[in-house]
């Protein structure tokens, strides 16, 4: 199976640049049993670190270059992975398989000389810390971080202040905090309380003053035009029907700077995040947006698994994107519903990250947690507020360059689509 699935994802990389980029999310090198299958890869991981096209005749020019042609089988074998590759491009099931088969050899490997030396150590318990960590390693890096690149990675910190500082918002009252740029936020209320508009008023305020592109991933404000219809509407302060020729021209900035990963076409982690790397390194992409996190597909891997583990891998998973990427990911999350406040008919508490599903797992995993929130039913509005008042809370800060919590009060405007 395992020579299967590494041929099945070698094929799909010779034929979809959206194939190379989520296999090289995903695998390494030495993942691959078969000597001819890891040259392959690493041509293929060479061609797209250097922007070329990666297909059958780049891969074999560059191979017969190497002198390594003659070493995977000849042109013919090139074309004989891609004429395997799977049916329906499922690479991530593929991939899935490779490294999951690659793991299982390690650990029986480890295992095996744990066995080997286990009668003859002098320090068993040093012995289990090994066998514990080489066990829990990930894949194809290293449980210590290479000084080479963590030297690097200072100098550059030092120098240049990178990471930024976050990207700032357009309102004086809520200015204690910035979405940070390189991490995870996590954007959550009430359905109804207008968290999708504020996050759209929030970025169309720092496209306004910076620079760098968002890519929306929103079947929750789908279709694209829908959504480009309501981002024109708070760019123009105005309902865009009313002031055609002035909309068409806010539109064609926003298309200039906004792009929108179809929902249509795979919904999975593994598919938006490829499409999402794509706009990062190709198109200046700077911001990722998903809206909602549960209009997600799992991936096929992930069919079946716990819901609580099934978060955690993708948290995860979207956390290491936008450090990698150096591109914030900002989610949107509907919480369940929340119990009322103590005195009220019609009146629900401010959620947190808790009280979405896997709560815990939300909290561990974000950089900064934002709540939006308004007294929606209008009841006791003198303390309380009135539905057009609009509380913005920050739970968690994880660093201090992107602020700290608190909350901040805004007014709505319906007729603007704006805060103030």
């Amino acid at each position: 199976m395992s020579v299967q699935a590494e041929t099945a994802v070698l094929g799909a990389c010779l034929l979809s640049g959206k194939a190379v980029i989520e296999t090289l999310d995903t695998l390494t090198a030495d993942m691959f049993q078969r000597d001819a299958h890891r040259t392959v890869f690493e041509t293929v991981k060479a061609l797209a670190d250097a922007g070329d096209p990666v297909d059958t005749i780049s891969v074999t020019r560059r191979l017969s270059t190497a002198g390594k042609l003659d070493h995977v089988g000849g042109p013919v074998a090139l074309h004989d992975l891609a004429d395997q590759a799977p049916a329906g491009m499922n690479v991530a099931y593929w991939c899935h398989l490779v490294a999951d088969t690659s793991r299982r050899l390690r650990i029986g490997r480890t295992l095996d000389r744990a066995r080997a030396t286990l009668l003859e150590t002098d320090d068993v318990d040093e012995l289990v810390d090994e066998l514990v960590a080489d066990v829990t390693a990930t894949e194809g890096r290293s449980a210590v971080v290479d000084q080479g690149s963590l030297s690097a990675a200072f100098e550059k910190r030092v120098t240049t202040g990178s990471p930024q500082a976050g990207l700032r918002g357009p309102w004086m009252q809520t200015d204690f905090f910035r979405l940070p740029d390189d991490g995870l936020t996590i954007v959550t209320g009430l359905p109804g309380s207008g968290k999708s508009t504020w996050l759209d008023c929030y970025l169309a305020g720092w496209l306004d003053k910076a620079e760098g592109n968002v890519a929306f991933f929103s079947p929750e404000m789908a279709p694209a035009d829908n959504h480009l219809y309501h981002l024109s509407w708070t760019v123009m302060r105005a309902d865009p029907r009313r002031y055609t020729d002035v909309a068409k021209a806010t539109a064609e900035d926003l298309m200039a700077r906004c792009w929108w990963i179809d929902d249509d076409r795979d919904s999975t982690p593994s598919g938006v995040l490829a499409t999402a790397r794509k706009l990062v390194r190709r198109n200046g992409v700077k911001v990722l947006v998903i809206d909602p996190y549960n209009n997600l597909e799992p991936d096929r891997a992930n069919r079946g698994d716990r819901q609580d583990l099934y978060i955690q891998a993708l948290l995860r998973r979207l956390r290491r994107f936008a450090r990698n990427e150096q591109c914030a990911v900002i989610v949107v999350a509907h919480p369940r519903r929340t119990e009322k406040l103590p005195g009220t008919d019609d009146v629900y508490r401010v959620p947190s990250a808790g009280d979405i599903s896997g709560g815990q797992e939300w909290w561990n995993a974000a950089d900064l947690i934002v709540t939006v929130w308004r007294n929606q039913s209008g009841e006791r509005p003198s303390d309380l507020g009135r539905p057009e008042d609009v509380t913005v809370r920050v739970s968690k800060c994880r660093f201090s360059k992107w602020g700290r919590t608190g909350s901040g009060k805004l007014t709505f405007s319906e007729a603007e689509r704006r805060y103030r």
